[in-house]
């Protein structure tokens, strides 16, 4: 977990000296990184996390990008391991998970594909074609608030990304536990996927005004 309250550390704004203004950004990164992951944070900030520096060594640095300032501030925090080539969620205010990325290449016709239940409760996903119908076992059951599919604290701490599920099968529902009629809480489409094929699928409740309730992470790795 990546902490995201508290204050900045005590370094020098990156923009150098005044921030904000306008025209074309001037902010930098504090850490220069390539294969990191950004997300969305509750308060507007973005969280950049990880990523490999020019020696290809992994990193625990964290920035936060202000677009009120248009400044990098380096992270009070950092990551508990060092990571590149992985996934950055937020789950409400203040708390984002980083989950590693590790899966084997899928064969063709089908797509890797791993789930994070962002919706605030336990459910059951199912994964069809659009059309298809909710039926048989859940394709991850019971999957907790907060959690990616195949967890395990040890051999998989990212998850595990199942390999063999059709291309064809683009529709993810998500329902309360046990049910399988009704509206699912969460109901979203993959669409366009990566030359790999390979990706995270987060589950969302509905934003205010809005009726997405998911979003797809491709991923960088191969």
């Amino acid at each position: 977990h990546v902490s995201t309250t508290g204050a900045w550390s005590a370094v020098q704004c990156s923009c150098g000296g005044t921030c904000g203004g306008t025209g074309a950004p001037k902010a930098t990164l504090q850490a220069k990184r390539f294969q990191a992951a950004a997300t969305l944070l509750s308060n507007g900030r973005v969280l950049i996390t990880g990523g490999a520096n020019s020696g290809s060594t992994a990193l625990t640095t964290v920035d936060v990008y202000d677009p009120t300032d248009d400044c990098f501030y380096a992270n009070e925090t950092g990551l508990q391991t060092a990571r590149a080539a992985h996934t950055a969620t937020a789950y409400g205010t203040n708390n984002a998970v980083v989950y590693p990325e590790t899966f084997t290449a899928p064969a063709t016709g089908n797509m890797a594909l791993r789930f994070i239940n962002a919706t605030g409760s336990a459910g059951d996903i199912y994964l069809t074609t659009p059309t298809g119908p909710i039926s048989g076992a859940p394709t991850v059951q019971n999957l907790a608030a907060g959690s990616v599919s195949g967890f395990n604290s040890s051999s998989a701490p990212g998850g595990i990304f199942v390999s063999t599920y059709p291309t064809a099968n683009t529709r993810v529902r998500l329902f309360n536990v046990g049910a399988t009629t009704g509206n699912p809480r969460a109901d979203f489409t993959i669409g366009s996927m990566g030359a790999n094929r390979v990706g995270t699928v987060v589950l969302t409740p509905a934003p205010s005004g809005g009726s997405t309730t998911g979003f797809l992470v491709n991923s960088c790795a191969s």
